[in-house]
């Protein structure tokens, strides 16, 4: 297999910008928050995230 390279796992956060309700005019925005997120990686970039609450599932039905 060559020129093939294996993904890499990199586990990280997504922020999840805070925003104002649809109409409302002025106020503070609530704070971002974050969600931890699961990435596979090779050498052309990204090749999927996905959050890891979904990852954890998927790892304990593999894992039954």
């Amino acid at each position: 297999m060559s020129g093939n390279t294996q993904p890499s796992m990199v586990l990280g956060w997504t922020e999840n910008q805070g925003s104002l309700p649809s109409g409302q005019i002025g106020g503070t925005p609530p704070p971002n928050t974050y969600t931890p997120t699961v990435g596979f990686y090779n050498t052309g970039g990204s090749i999927i995230r996905i959050d890891y609450s979904s990852f954890k599932k998927a790892m304990e039905k593999i894992n039954k």
